[in-house]
């Protein structure tokens, strides 16, 4: 996840996406993964494949998973992100 985070932040969006394909949602163990895991699958969604949607549907299940996270950063983010993605 880690590596991802890293790409997404410096807009390297066609890596991350490579990278995001290999995850499969079972390997995911923390709330926080799955967060992180649906949230940049909506940037790359939204910023890659100017799919706002799919983005939309991907924001939203990170959103859900937001009372079990612990980090505010990742749900400061999500919750901004989706909201914007509204006013697209």
């Amino acid at each position: 996840m880690r590596k991802l985070q890293d790409l997404a932040n410096d807009d390297e969006f066609e890596q991350a996406h490579h990278i995001i394909q290999q995850i499969h949602s079972n390997e995911l163990a923390e709330p926080e993964d799955f967060k992180r895991y649906y949230y940049y699958q909506g940037q790359i969604s939204l910023l890659l494949q100017d799919s706002p949607d799919d983005a939309l549907f991907f924001f939203h299940r990170a959103y859900e998973q937001g009372s079990y996270v612990k980090n505010p950063d990742i749900k400061v983010r999500t919750n901004l992100t989706f909201n914007l993605n509204y006013l697209i």
